[in-house]
């Protein structure tokens, strides 16, 4: 059964409300490239009325073959880096908001459940970026909770982050 804690989800919907008032206040348009939220992030964005005004379009790009095909990451660069790393999630965010022209582009990727369960030592994570004409933001997170509040948290870290950005 999907239910985030209390807090989380209160937290949540605040980050999407303000994020989603200061695009449209702004004439920000965004687009988004997802791996480890598998589309989460985009239905977080497209749930207010009135997100087709800055929402631009977003994809899964969960395998490897999308990010590759799609999102134009030389195959060598992901196995070099990694799939589920700082280099990768900027690239992701940088291809995406150019695909897309967008003023904005956001991009997840990491591990969000028991993949690392074989290696007990390691902790699952994830690593989002946002992309804007300038620069490219990136950050961390380190994940313990089950898999569907793993996407929400990863989810509401970007989204504080893209408001931080635009407020």
């Amino acid at each position: 059964m999907f239910s985030f804690s209390r807090f989380l989800d209160q937290n949540l919907l605040g980050v999407i409300s303000c994020v989603h008032d200061e695009l449209i206040k702004n004439s920000f348009s965004i687009s988004i490239a997802e791996s480890c939220t598998g589309g989460f992030l985009s239905a977080c964005l497209t749930s207010r009325s009135g997100a087709s005004s800055y929402f631009k379009g977003s994809m899964v790009a969960y395998s490897n073959e999308l990010k590759i095909g799609f999102l134009d990451i030389d195959e060598k660069f992901i196995h070099q880096h990694g799939v589920a790393s700082q280099d990768v999630v900027e690239v992701m965010a940088k291809n995406i908001r150019q695909k897309f022209k967008t003023n904005f582009g956001l991009a997840t990727t990491g591990y969000v459940d028991g993949f690392l369960e074989q290696k007990k030592d390691m902790q699952n994570y994830a690593w989002i970026a946002i992309s804007t004409e300038r620069s490219v933001y990136s950050k961390r997170l380190l994940l313990d909770d089950d898999r569907l509040n793993n996407i929400a948290i990863v989810s509401l870290a970007i989204l504080e982050l893209l408001r931080k950005e635009i407020v």
